[in-house]
């Protein structure tokens, strides 16, 4: 397991399947913020994030802004489902085996990074609110 990342860190790039079998890689989303968000449909509060961040996401993605949420859930049909379920409509991949979470260090869901368009964490663990507030700031 790789030390947990932190600030300014630079993530790594890595790549994983889309809901629809794509591959897809982190260096390949050209955006000026990206929120890395590790969570799984079993988890609670991941739940309530998601259905919290649906309800502005596209206003940000309008302003430059993507989201790219990496399940570790075990069960494909379970984590698709809640993508339905919480109207997820950005990137969505799926770490079935734990291969990048493990990479990443994370122990806990959810977990996420703010990273700018050089990948670089400027910010993480933010909630619904504090990302919305983040995002309003950043995107002025």
């Amino acid at each position: 397991m790789k030390k947990r990342l932190s600030q300014n860190d630079v993530v790594q790039n890595f790549k994983l399947k889309d809901e629809n079998k794509n591959e897809v890689s982190l260096y390949d989303i050209k955006s000026k913020y990206i929120l890395l968000d590790f969570w799984a449909s079993w988890c609670g509060p991941c739940r309530k994030e998601n259905k919290s961040i649906s309800k502005y996401y596209g206003y940000f993605k309008e302003s430059d802004f993507q989201i790219i949420g990496v399940s570790v859930d075990d069960n494909r049909e379970k984590w698709k489902k809640a993508l339905i379920d919480d109207k997820v409509k950005w990137i969505s991949l799926w770490d079935s085996d734990k291969k990048i979470n493990d990479q990443f260090g994370i122990v806990s869901y959810p977990t996420n990074y703010l990273l700018d368009s050089d990948f670089k964490i400027i910010d993480s663990n933010l909630n619904a609110e504090k990302l919305k507030l983040k995002l309003n700031e950043l995107l002025k």
